[in-house]
């Protein structure tokens, strides 16, 4: 299949403010909001430490 993408869907749950919000700015930015969730991502699993974390809901 040639259109076939290189990663698997994922599915999460996001309030549709925040998620419109996000596709707004980052196609100011000329991305996607799944380049910049990668993005979040990445600087998740890397950084060292508990520094921005959160408790879960």
């Amino acid at each position: 299949m040639p259109n076939q993408p290189k990663t698997p869907k994922r599915g999460f749950r996001i309030p549709t403010d925040l998620y419109l919000a996000a596709q707004v700015k980052a196609a100011g930015e000329g991305r996607t909001v799944t380049d910049v969730v990668r993005e979040a991502l990445m600087s998740y699993v890397t950084t060292t430490g508990t520094e921005g974390h959160r408790p879960a809901d």
